[in-house]
């Protein structure tokens, strides 16, 4: 679903695809936009893989803090889309909403998406 969502808004819409470069619904999502329109921002940790395949290097960076990873998520980004995840997931669900709700970024659309067949 990630795949397929990515796919249509870097084709219908012409919009790049903004993801933490992980595995799973952030690697499908990488996937489906196509590395020309993918970006990665990666956090380094000590037993983290490293980004997926589908982030060019030069479309990615990469992070030693969470919270300057956050700020250039919300910073670069017109709308937000969140797959089912986990608490890193919540995390910067909950970041992107409060800096919006006090007015510290612009407002922008923000969309929960279920797990098919929930």
């Amino acid at each position: 679903m990630a795949a397929d969502f990515a796919r249509i808004m870097t084709q219908d819409r012409n919009w790049m695809v903004i993801t933490g470069a992980g595995p799973g619904i952030m690697e499908a999502g990488n996937e489906g936009a196509g590395s020309e329109r993918s970006f990665g921002v990666n956090i380094r940790l000590p037993f983290e893989a490293d980004a997926n395949p589908h982030v060019l290097p030069d479309r990615l960076l990469n992070f030693k803090y969470f919270f300057t990873r956050k700020l250039m998520f919300v910073k670069e980004s017109h709308a937000f889309a969140l797959f089912p995840g986990g608490f890193g997931t919540m995390d910067e669900a909950f970041e992107a909403l409060t800096l919006i709700q006090t007015g510290k970024s612009q407002m922008a659309p923000v969309v929960l998406i279920e797990s098919e067949g929930t």
